[in-house]
């Protein structure tokens, strides 16, 4: 499975319906992703650098939550951040993938728990 294959596949089966404003946020975080996937800059910042209002910004990262393509971590001191879904996108060395997936798995479902 490539990286693309998931959200490849959320498309074939229809479970992914993004709009083009949705398309531009998950275009902005993959190019603001650091190592591992995470996104440390504000969501504020992103939209501003886009130029989208904060609002649109926000309903499409609520989307992007809920369809499983990006999570938030939990907060440790300096905020909470993004981290895309390693089984869709990946940034960072190819031997730490699978570590990355694994801790999306577990943030993921604590999420869920919450």
């Amino acid at each position: 499975m490539t990286n693309q294959d998931g959200l490849a596949w959320k498309i074939a089966t229809g479970e992914a319906h993004l709009t083009v404003t949705d398309n531009r946020v998950w275009i902005a975080l993959q190019c603001r992703a650091e190592s591992w996937n995470y996104v440390a800059e504000t969501q504020k910042h992103i939209a501003g650098l886009i130029g989208m209002a904060q609002s649109h910004f926000n309903a499409s990262i609520r989307k992007l939550i809920e369809m499983d393509m990006i999570i938030r971590t939990p907060d440790t001191g300096k905020g909470a951040k993004l981290m895309l879904n390693p089984f869709m996108f990946w940034k960072g060395d190819a031997k730490d993938q699978k570590g990355a997936q694994s801790m999306y798995r577990r943030l993921a479902e604590r999420g869920r728990k919450a």
